[in-house]
């Protein structure tokens, strides 16, 4: 059985420290499957992930899993220069991400593998 760690993250100026993707808008994590629970309405308003704790991620994968939300965030808002501007990429990274996650699934949105 995996290991698992929980993260109580901090809602700071709509932004969180997300253990999978790093510094990024809280919209990205309403979709994310390491979420727990959502309670914007306490003081200070928070999120709670559970994450598989049985090993450090590199920072290639970390740079992946941001990739990743940026996919997902582009999703849902239905608007991928949105999702851009938020994020802060480029509609063309962003086509980029799109095309190696379609081709190649998550281990295309790692560097250097």
């Amino acid at each position: 059985m995996a290991k698992t760690a929980t993260f109580i993250q901090t809602v700071e100026n709509g932004q969180v420290e997300c253990p999978l993707q790093g510094a990024l808008e809280v919209d990205s994590c309403l979709f994310c499957p390491a979420l727990e629970e959502v309670d914007l309405d306490s003081d200070p308003p928070r999120l709670v992930c559970r994450v598989d704790a049985s090993g450090a991620q590199s920072p290639n994968e970390k740079v992946a899993y941001r990739r990743l939300g940026l996919l997902r965030l582009a999703e849902s808002l239905g608007n991928v220069s949105e999702a851009c501007r938020r994020m802060g990429v480029t509609r063309k990274q962003y086509y980029h991400y799109k095309n190696r996650y379609q081709s190649q699934g998550f281990s295309g949105l790692i560097d250097g593998d």
